[in-house]
């Protein structure tokens, strides 16, 4: 697949990483120009270094080709008009990153086909929900019924301290990462989460009170 990932930051190096794992021909496109020259030395992806919310900036990166458009960086009303922009020049898949969950079902409304919330996301997931739809029910989510949910660990938290396997997380929810040091790593039963853990959790609607309280 042809995939635009707009944003150069921590989710998006990480999703472009995996996505050219999976074979997948990337393009990344980033304002920062150092950080293009970064992810040029450092991937093996196109990098052009652009305002995405222009027409030749996605044109350059090959819209007219492209399968997916993950716009993933801090900026939400970016992300939000990378992705019209990118409906209104081709019906590919179209990805946003966005802070307020709370509009989430109006960008939907909009023609966004998949909104990641809160601020952070786990970009191996992401990776798995876009190339690798049987993994989970793409619908679930795309319907907005669960959102992926980010938590520090700290010293009030009722999770600190515990190993995994004894969480008691309530039904409809799922650690499914854990940012360590700012490494990502594939929750195993016997980690203990220890103060400045990331914590990444899906959770359907109904439960998103019960999980903020493990960490709160």
């Amino acid at each position: 697949m042809h995939v635009i990932v707009v944003g150069g930051g921590r989710m998006g190096r990480t999703l472009s990483e995996q996505l050219i794992k999976e074979g997948h021909d990337v393009v990344i496109v980033e304002v920062n120009p150092q950080k293009c020259e970064k992810l040029a030395r450092e991937l093996n992806a196109t990098v052009i270094n652009g305002d995405a919310a222009e027409m030749k900036t996605l044109e350059e990166a090959g819209i007219e080709k492209a399968d997916i458009v993950a716009s993933v960086t801090s900026k939400e009303e970016i992300n939000i008009m990378v992705c019209l922009i990118a409906k209104s020049i081709r019906h590919c898949k179209t990805v946003a990153r966005i802070s307020r969950p709370q509009y989430k079902e109006i960008f939907q409304r909009l023609g966004i086909d998949i909104v990641i919330s809160p601020e952070s996301a786990a970009a191996t997931y992401l990776e798995e929900i876009l190339t690798k739809p049987e993994v989970v029910d793409l619908a679930f989510i795309e319907r907005g019924d669960a959102v992926i949910l980010e938590f520090e660990v700290n010293e009030k938290s009722k999770a600190l301290g515990r190993k995994i396997k004894d969480l008691e997380y309530p039904k409809g929810s799922l650690i499914i990462a854990i940012y360590e040091d700012d490494k990502l790593i594939i929750p195993d039963p016997e980690v203990k989460l220890k103060k400045g853990d990331k914590v990444l959790i899906l959770a359907k609607n109904e439960v998103i009170n019960k999980v903020r309280k493990m960490f709160r």
